[in-house]
C-alpha cells in the first residue's frame, strides 16, 4: 500500500466522521414531531366546549344544539384566504356540506366582513375571546362540534372540503 492510498483512506474516514457528525446534529430536524399541531391546539377531542365558549357562540346567534363546523380564520393568513375561497365555491354550487359551517373571524376588517356576506358565508366576529377560550394557536383551524358541544374532530388545514367529507363519513 502506497502513501497515496493511505492518505486516500484517511480522507474517506474523515469524511465519514464528518457526515455522521452532521447527521447527528441534524437528526432532531429529521425525526417527526411526537405531537401534531392539531393535538396541541384547541379543545380536546371528545371533550365538551367550555361553557364560556358555548355562551359566546349562543350570544352571537349560533344555536349550540346542532352539529357545526367552526372555521377559525385571520385576515393575514394565506391558508385562510384559500379556505374562504373554497367555501365560497362550495356555497355557490349549493353544496349541502357547508350548511352548518361557521367562520370565526379574528378582528375582521370591514372589507373581509363584506366579502363573507357577499359569499353567503355564515360568520362570527371575534375579538380574540373565543379564540383564547378554545386555545386556537394556528389558522386555518377547523373544529367539528357535535350536538351537545362535544368536539368530534379538529385540524389545521385549508382543505375544508376534505374536512367536511370526513365529517360525513
Amino acid at each position: 500500500m502506497t502513501v497515496i492510498d493511505s492518505v486516500q483512506w484517511l480522507v474517506i474516514a474523515g469524511l465519514a466522521v464528518l457526515v455522521l457528525g452532521l447527521y447527528r446534529q441534524l437528526a432532531i430536524f429529521l425525526t417527526p414531531p411526537t405531537r401534531t399541531l392539531e393535538s396541541m391546539a384547541g379543545p380536546e377531542i371528545g371533550e365538551r366546549l367550555p361553557s364560556e365558549a358555548r355562551q359566546i357562540l349562543s350570544s352571537k346567534g349560533m344555536p349550540t344544539d346542532r352539529e357545526v363546523t367552526l372555521a377559525f380564520v385571520s385576515e393575514s393568513c394565506r391558508g385562510c384566504q384559500v379556505m374562504i375561497a373554497k367555501l365560497t365555491r362550495l356555497i355557490a354550487s349549493s353544496d349541502p356540506r357547508v350548511t352548518d359551517t361557521v367562520v370565526v373571524a379574528l378582528n375582521p376588517s370591514g372589507a373581509m366582513l363584506r366579502a363573507l356576506e357577499e359569499a353567503g358565508i355564515q360568520y362570527i366576529e371575534d375579538d380574540g375571546e373565543l379564540w383564547g377560550l378554545l386555545d386556537v394557536q394556528a389558522t386555518p383551524f377547523l373544529v367539528d362540534v357535535g350536538r351537545k358541544g362535544i368536539v368530534r374532530r379538529k385540524a389545521v388545514d385549508h382543505r375544508v372540503e376534505h374536512f367536511l367529507d370526513s365529517a360525513a363519513a
